[in-house]
């Protein structure tokens, strides 16, 4: 396998940033019409609050999905034969 020299390596990873970055406009166009659709434009929530609340709701869905992983296949928990 050729080395890549450092230049090709930072295009490279330039190139991925801009996905990154593309990836995470993409999202937030979502989750905002997303809120739209229900109502949430219309709160008076300032941003500290709105921080607040997607902590504990991103919490949330972080804590289902280690229970998940924790459970395995079938069900099981780690600690159990598969």
């Amino acid at each position: 396998m050729a080395r890549k020299s450092i230049a090709t390596l930072k295009a490279e990873m330039a190139a991925l940033e801009a996905q990154i970055s593309e990836a995470e406009e993409r999202a937030a166009i979502k989750i905002g019409k997303l809120a739209a659709a229900e109502g949430l434009l219309d709160l008076s929530i300032s941003d500290a609050e709105w921080k607040t609340l997607f902590k504990e709701f991103a919490g949330r869905f972080q804590k289902r999905a280690s229970n998940k992983a924790q459970e395995g296949p079938v069900g099981h928990t780690s600690g159990q034969a598969a």
